[in-house]
């Protein structure tokens, strides 16, 4: 054999090993061309109940016909296409997670501010409702002196369990006065117990 002929064989040996490189199925895996519909086909053994791959031929469930079996280097491609996929994925989703984010703080700094404006209306309330009750014992006082100090026409003495001055007759206007002072005190007295607690303030974070 000369060395031209030795020289056929090898470039036909190279056509031939880069034509069996791409034709290189993987097991079990079909694709219709048809639908580009993908199958992994799988075997079960029904006595240790093993698995592997079935490289049977395949009909398309969709009913194109016969699945064509899928090579090395098109799984390759498909991975790797799948993985541009998901690293596209994956940098849109941190994206928005950052646009997310900034929108969260200033949510937070919102009702942070919220947050403050309510504590500061808090301690104004608290404040009138401090004021509120001083006015409300100088109405009482007010009133169980004007109870205490009647003065009449009638004989005056001091009653010992109460220390009010004026008669004891009933028809005389010192008992309706006195009765009407007690009534006003105990009305404000009751107005007290309805008043609502000093509102305490929230925590800001």
């Amino acid at each position: 054999m000369s060395d031209f002929d030795d020289l056929e064989e090898v470039c036909r040996l190279r056509e031939e090993a880069g034509s069996l490189r791409g034709q290189v199925f993987a097991a079990g895996q079909f694709s219709c061309r048809a639908c580009a519909l993908n199958l992994t086909a799988t075997l079960l053994c029904e006595q240790d109940g093993s698995t592997g791959p079935d490289n049977q031929p395949q009909s398309c469930p969709n009913g194109c016909g016969p699945m064509q079996r899928v090579t090395e280097r098109e799984m390759r491609k498909r991975a790797e296409d799948d993985v541009e996929i998901a690293i596209d994925r994956a940098e849109k989703a941190e994206t928005e997670l950052e646009v997310l984010r900034v929108e969260l703080k200033g949510e937070q700094e919102r009702s942070r501010h919220l947050l403050e404006q309510s504590n500061m209306w808090q301690e104004r309330a608290n404040a009138y409702l401090i004021q509120l009750r001083g006015v409300r014992d100088q109405c009482i006082g007010i009133a169980e002196r004007a109870g205490r100090a009647t003065p009449c026409d009638h004989e005056r003495g001091v009653d010992e369990e109460s220390g009010e001055i004026g008669c004891d007759l009933p028809e005389c206007v010192c008992a309706a006065r006195r009765e009407t002072a007690a009534r006003i005190a105990e009305g404000i007295r009751a107005s007290e117990r309805q008043q609502p607690e000093p509102a305490k303030q929230l925590e800001v974070a």
